[in-house]
């Protein structure tokens, strides 16, 4: 990873904190410092979050500059959150970190010096050989199982080589060790699971042996320390699918089966986590995502009722049980027949107003939030294809964060967005925070503004056959 340069003041700025760093011996007490500096901010503030929820706000001074002293810091993960970008680090009692990113070049130009900057920079590269890996996944479907496997062992020990020659060289503590071993472990197993899921899905006829499989017997399905980390979750939501999937197809056919966003299949996952995830803290996670997404999919009464029965027999938390049933009167709100007059909405040019107002013949609905900026570019550009094949076809994209106009209109900026399709939500019916949930949803009304369908998913792919019959 090319690293970029950070400005003098902010060297100068490092050097003063690590010099007072020595004279403290902060590495003898249980504090730690991070300090920074944010080239080309979006706002004037950045956000440290921790594993058990805590999080800190740090705003920035006049040169872009932060700094913060943890008192009383933990050895753990830790994530720092700037706009729509975030990025995890390490931070141990004794570490004086300086972090530097660029806001043009997030993940390439975040870097990291001072005490505690080789395990990050470590972690940094890690994240980067993860992005190669996938890419390698992408393209290995028509590898056989033994000739993926190979390949996959050769990246995997390729990164412990790199990890044991670091931890020679720098000595890291047996904490951050142990966390660096298993994110490699789990970039390992997601590799090979989402190999499995590709293979299961595209070329049906193979069959793996309990030696390609065996990696599954490592899998810790209940850790409560990676409940928040990215690479665990995704590797645990990839086995449940498989598995799933797996079930599925012994009575049903794979076109089905493999379908992710059909309601049959999102409750047949609600079981499958039910019975595989025992950590209240992995499995609500799991529980909170597809219930909403099977929720916001039954568009009868019946269906309604029939997943909010599964959803209370699986959930363990009585206070989310609260959000799904706000959530169900939001979905019935949305059932086809019903207006959407009630959605006030505001556009680029402050204009306060019912959605219904900018409806002047069938269009499509979709919802988008920043706090899912993964989904957002592919949602965004598969919209943008099919307006330049369908001209005709009207769209409105609105934006569900709870932010003020400036902060929507820096996203719409920063995501480089067409202003004159973009509108964000104001004022609705139900508590703000349950239209965040919003961002699979997408509406197709009529010209009176009354709700034709609402179980259109835009991954699907055949969600243009869907526009077709409506348009």
């Amino acid at each position: 990873m090319k690293l970029k340069h950070h400005s003098l003041l902010f060297s100068i700025f490092l050097c003063l904190i690590s010099c007072k760093n020595e004279v403290l011996k902060v590495k003898d007490t249980p504090s730690a410092y991070i300090i920074g500096e944010i080239a080309n901010p979006h706002n004037n503030y950045i956000t440290i979050l921790q594993t058990n929820g805590n999080a800190d706000t740090i705003f920035l001074d006049e040169q872009n500059q932060f700094q913060y002293k943890f008192d009383s810091a933990a050895s753990d993960i830790y994530w720092i959150k700037h706009f729509s970008e975030s990025q995890l680090f390490f931070l141990e009692p004794g570490d004086s970190l300086g972090i530097y990113l660029n806001t043009e070049e997030f993940d390439e130009s975040l870097s990291f010096s001072g005490e505690g900057s080789e395990k990050n920079n470590l972690l940094i590269n890690t994240f980067l050989e993860d992005e190669y890996s996938v890419n390698f996944i992408k393209k290995s479907e028509s590898y056989p199982p033994k000739e993926f496997k190979k390949i996959s062992d050769s990246i995997y020990n390729n990164r412990i080589k790199e990890l044991n020659r670091q931890h020679k060289k720098f000595k890291f503590s047996d904490n951050f060790y142990s966390f660096a071993k298993t994110s490699a472990d789990y970039q390992y197993y997601f590799q090979n699971e989402q190999y499995v899921y590709l293979q299961n899905k595209y070329n049906r006829s193979n069959v793996f042996s309990n030696e390609f499989l065996s990696y599954r017997d490592s899998l810790n399905f209940n850790s409560k320390r990676f409940s928040k980390f990215y690479i665990y979750l995704r590797t645990l939501d990839t086995y449940v699918k498989n598995i799933t999937a797996e079930q599925c197809v012994t009575t049903n056919s794979p076109d089905e089966c493999y379908k992710e966003s059909k309601l049959t299949n999102l409750r047949a996952k609600l079981v499958t986590v039910d019975s595989v995830i025992k950590e209240q803290s992995v499995k609500q996670r799991f529980i909170k995502r597809l219930g909403t997404e099977a929720l916001l999919l039954s568009n009868t009464m019946e269906n309604m009722m029939e997943t909010m029965k599964l959803i209370h027999t699986v959930h363990p938390s009585v206070k989310n049980l609260d959000f799904f049933n706000n959530l169900a009167d939001l979905q019935r709100s949305l059932f086809p027949g019903k207006s959407i007059s009630s959605f006030i909405i505001q556009d680029i040019g402050g204009k306060k107003e019912p959605i219904t107002n900018r409806v002047k013949s069938k269009t499509v609905i979709y919802f988008w939030n920043n706090n899912f900026s993964q989904r957002l570019t592919s949602k965004h550009h598969k919209i943008n294809q099919i307006r330049l094949e369908h001209p005709e076809y009207k769209f409105i994209a609105v934006n569900t964060d709870l932010i003020g106009f400036e902060d929507w209109t820096k996203l719409l900026d920063n995501y480089n967005y067409n202003r004159n399709t973009e509108v964000r939500l104001v004022d609705a019916p139900f508590e703000p925070q349950l239209y965040t949930d919003l961002i699979n949803k997408v509406i197709f009304i009529d010209e009176d503004g009354i709700i034709v369908s609402g179980d259109a998913i835009l991954q699907d792919t055949n969600f243009e056959d869907k526009l077709d019959s409506f348009f």
